[in-house]
């Protein structure tokens, strides 16, 4: 007699723990509860502004279904047109001051005026470092900015996940992520703060000194120290990814044996509705499966509007500037062409950081949304 009161306790228990309302409302609660539809309070005014014109909200994630090719391409011609405007007077002046050099030059050296030649390389290389020193000095800066907003994003969104994850029953996967894109966010605006930033300044620096000074060769040192930094990312940012992912394959086996079993004990020893309360659970599951989806598909693309405009301004002053490296050497000019290649190496490095960032926050988001269905 009490094992049947027990297993009738237990029964009731279960369906009104279990026997859930599943329904967008329910949704609902649980994002705004978690954290989930106030993500976008951390993104900066710009990103925010970028996101509603993609037609993207978010406490209402099925708007992302509605995002099309159109949007994407009219965000990224507005965002291309808002950040080439002020980049065409310093190009032009970085042109006229080679024509001007490739011009004086040639006078001077029909004179055999070696002095005069000397003052004229560091007077071109004093001119185009003026020319270019303060745009990329603001590009450092807007760099630097962009890694620390999108940091700060992610530590809010990462207890976000780890919630949404434990709601679907990931308990062993959303404990872990959590805890190591923690650890990564932290690391990434650390090493850019502390080691990145000050490096492409001192990099810029030394450049435009070896350029001004013929004698002092460090463009084979400035390009040593570059791809030993960009090898050393990508090293630690592939280890890392594959140490996120061999954890995760392994915490969702462990949750999805988890699931299984509470849904075999539910359809098994529950007498009468147990096979109701099993498909309710797995009912549960999913749906918090489809919250989670979204929330790391709009964390995806906060993350890429983010940099978009920094990223935009980047490859634009990094073509034109290797367009004007070409021009120099076409026509032999040591001095343009010194100051150039410092600038260049220094654009690519800083386009290389932020290329391996985005990797790496988009990569895990995809990685932690594709696992465990």
């Amino acid at each position: 007699m009490r094992r049947i009161i027990k297993i009738f306790l237990l029964s009731t228990l279960l369906i009104v723990i279990l026997c859930i309302d599943v329904s967008a409302d329910s949704l609902d609660d649980l994002g705004e509860v978690s954290g989930a539809y106030t993500l976008s309070e951390h993104l900066p005014k710009e990103a925010q502004e970028a996101l509603e014109k993609l037609g993207i909200e978010n406490n209402d994630l099925s708007t992302i279904q509605k995002l099309s090719f159109k949007d994407i391409m009219s965000y990224l011609t507005d965002t291309i047109s808002n950040e080439t405007d002020d980049i065409k007077p310093s190009i032009c002046a970085v042109l006229a001051i080679i024509l001007l050099y490739s011009i004086f030059s040639g006078v001077f050296e029909s004179s055999s005026n070696s002095a005069l030649s000397s003052v004229l390389s560091v007077v071109t290389t004093l001119c185009i470092a003026c020319s270019l020193l303060v745009p990329v000095t603001e590009l450092i800066e807007r760099t630097s900015n962009a890694i620390e907003m999108s940091v700060n994003f992610m530590l809010a969104y990462v207890p976000v996940m780890a919630a949404v994850l434990i709601s679907a029953g990931q308990t062993v996967t959303g404990s872990g992520y959590s805890a190591m894109m923690v650890i990564a966010a932290e690391a990434v605006g650390q090493f850019f703060s502390r080691v990145i930033s000050p490096l492409l300044s001192v990099f810029l620096t030394l450049g435009i000194s070896s350029s001004v000074v013929p004698e002092i060769k460090l463009s084979s040192l400035l390009s040593f120290f570059s791809k030993t930094v960009k090898w050393l990312m990508s090293f630690v940012f592939t280890l890392f990814t594959a140490l996120l992912s061999l954890k995760s394959i392994f915490s969702t086996s462990v949750d999805n044996v988890s699931s299984r079993a509470v849904r075999y004990t539910l359809s098994s020893f529950v007498p009468v509705v147990g096979g109701a309360l099993s498909e309710a659970y797995r009912t549960v599951h999913g749906s918090v499966g489809v919250l989670k989806s979204g929330v790391g598909v709009f964390v995806i693309i906060s993350i890429v509007v983010v940099f978009v405009p920094v990223l935009t301004r980047l490859l634009v002053w990094l073509f034109t500037v290797n367009l004007c490296k070409m021009f120099a050497e076409s026509t032999a000019m040591g001095c343009p062409v010194s100051i150039l290649s410092s600038v260049s190496t220094v654009l690519s490095l800083m386009l290389s950081v932020i290329f391996c960032i985005v990797a790496l926050f988009v990569i895990t988001t995809a990685l932690i949304i594709s696992l465990g269905g």
